[in-house]
């Protein structure tokens, strides 16, 4: 039992709970001014292809974030004209976002990086022998770490 609830289930719970939770907040912000947004998932999928671009052309993740930031308000300017000014349904522009990022990410990514699927650089910045610095961040003992780092990243 001890095993089952170790600090690797809380580690890969926050990670897994995040993206959904940030897309949560979005949808809550749209909500107040009167929007019902259903291109969320698209919006958070625009957001991870242009950070992992971002991290492969500057070689920065502090970079790669601000281009992903930039890329993600720019696609959000497009919904919220789309939805506002031209009024259109925004049931039916939140799906055609969701299919526009979905289209625009798988073509991107043969036409960047020439692969099919998923992309991978050993060389990125930002990680270290396939974990991040959470064990020096939260000053953590070598057990816990060494348990973070048989998870799966």
């Amino acid at each position: 039992m001890e095993q089952l609830f170790d600090l690797s289930l809380l580690n890969s719970t926050i990670r897994m709970i995040a993206p959904i939770l940030l897309a949560a907040l979005g949808g809550m912000l749209c909500a107040r001014v009167g929007l019902f947004n259903v291109g969320l998932e698209g919006f958070v999928l625009l957001g991870a292809f242009s950070a992992v671009a971002g991290n492969y052309m500057f070689g920065n993740v502090l970079l790669a974030v601000l281009f992903a930031i930039l890329c993600v308000m720019l696609y959000s300017l497009l919904f919220g004209y789309l939805s506002i000014h031209l009024q259109a349904n925004e049931i039916v522009v939140g799906i055609a976002m969701n299919m526009l990022a979905l289209g625009l990410t798988t073509f991107l990514l043969r036409a960047l990086f020439g692969v099919k699927g998923t992309f991978y650089d050993k060389i990125w910045s930002g990680f270290r022998n396939g974990t991040f610095r959470f064990c020096a961040t939260f000053r953590l003992s070598a057990l816990s770490c060494r348990d973070i780092r048989r998870s799966s990243f």
